[in-house]
């Protein structure tokens, strides 16, 4: 019985770690340059970035402190100066897709994102990884009318850039 107490125990500690392993939170750094077009003033922000697969992200800024964006499942939490927001994204199309945008992006299923907004999907290997851009149809009318990611070696973004339809653009570097 201790034989078998002993292959439980074992048995159980592999599950566990198993478990951890496929929900490993992946921990960086953040720099946020966003350039709007009005006045092509760019607002530099930077902070800590957390991610877990399958549908949880994170930025919490230290410049501006105590700002942050979470992205948990279907949830889209911010707080920017003294404004908090706590939506659900089913109920806000636009929330809903910076998330899809977001979370594709971050774990790497840009091929499904362009699938389904019809857009073009352009992947470019590179010594360090790879560069993938995503080309909204001219017909669209709401989102990013592209969206670029660089992924390291690991398949860890480095950089996204988030083009808007008003011009706008929203630009992350990544470190790990």
């Amino acid at each position: 019985t201790t034989l078998k107490m002993k292959k439980i125990l074992t048995l159980a500690t592999l599950l566990l770690i198993g478990l951890g392993l496929s929900a490993q939170e992946t921990v960086g750094t953040f720099v946020q340059n966003r350039t709007l077009q009005a006045t092509g003033k760019t607002v530099r922000s930077e902070g800590i970035m957390h991610y877990t697969a399958p549908d949880q992200f994170r930025l919490n800024y230290l410049t501006p402190k105590g700002d942050y964006i979470i992205l948990d499942g279907d949830m889209f939490r911010s707080k920017a100066g003294h404004q908090s927001m706590d939506i659900d994204t089913h109920k806000n199309p636009a929330l809903r897709g910076f998330r899809n945008t977001v979370l594709a992006c971050v774990f790497g299923n840009y091929d499904a994102l362009a699938k389904k907004a019809g857009a073009a999907l352009d992947v470019k290997e590179t010594a360090q990884g790879k560069t993938v851009t995503i080309t909204s149809p001219e017909t669209a009318s709401r989102g990013y009318s592209s969206v670029i990611v660089e992924y390291d070696r690991e398949s860890r973004p480095v950089r996204l850039v988030l083009k808007e339809f008003s011009g706008n653009v929203t630009e992350y570097l990544f470190a790990y």
